[in-house]
């Protein structure tokens, strides 16, 4: 118990350092805010704003969760028709294997890119002269 309250302790000690080491900076190098704001403006915003933060963080724990969820329903069908059928497994394994490989960061624009030609074709996505409305340059249809 003593290791891990001096673990805490010195993780904490580190961060606030890193925190004070911003601040110096900013200051010293007269950094403008817009590129590199002083920690205790960002303090004042936070403490501000702490509702909307809350409301933002209850948000994206639900979709988190959703997404959880989802990851897990389709692991485990993925698994079970693996597991059933040899041929399926066979012909679906190594995309699989690319998408263990690939990191999350490359594989995700593709997957965001298929899901907005998708949704951009479904009902509930703004037409086209609604988009050119809100929108200073409309998509290309």
């Amino acid at each position: 118990m003593k290791k891990y309250v001096v673990t805490l302790l010195n993780a904490l000690g580190v961060f606030a350092a890193l925190l004070l080491l911003w601040q110096i900076l900013v200051l010293l190098l007269h950094l403008p805010a817009i590129c590199c704001p002083r920690r205790s403006a960002s303090a004042g915003l936070s403490s501000a704003r702490f509702p909307s933060l809350v409301a933002s963080l209850a948000i994206t724990a639900q979709e988190a969760a959703g997404g959880l969820a989802a990851s897990i329903v389709v692991g485990l069908l993925i698994a079970l028709l693996f597991a059933q059928s040899r041929w399926i497994r066979r012909m679906l394994y190594p995309y699989t294997i690319l998408l263990q490989t690939v990191p999350i960061v490359a594989v995700a624009p593709l997957i965001l890119c298929g899901l907005v030609q998708v949704s951009y074709r479904s009902r509930w996505w703004p037409s086209s002269s609604a988009w050119r409305r809100s929108s200073p340059t409309p998509p290309r249809d």
